[in-house]
């Protein structure tokens, strides 16, 4: 029984550490004149998280959190 536990322990640890990237726009309601922007989530294997939103030919602005700051970059498109 503990072999079992341990091998979903460690499971469930492997699953929490993958990179991924998430289409996280229906999480938000988006003014009229950026609703065909998309925000995405993306999140490394260290468990940083990065807020990106892309809006078609226009700017993108990022903003993501190192310790108690939170930085922002944009870039004009």
């Amino acid at each position: 029984m503990k072999k079992i536990f341990a091998v979903m322990v460690i499971a469930f640890a492997l699953v929490g550490c993958k990179a991924e990237t998430k289409d996280v726009s229906g999480d938000f309601l988006l003014p009229p004149d950026i609703s065909q922007c998309k925000v995405y989530e993306l999140s490394d294997t260290n468990g940083g998280v990065l807020k990106a939103l892309i809006c078609p030919n226009a700017t993108t602005a990022t903003e993501w959190k190192e310790g108690k700051y939170t930085r922002q970059m944009v870039t004009k498109g």
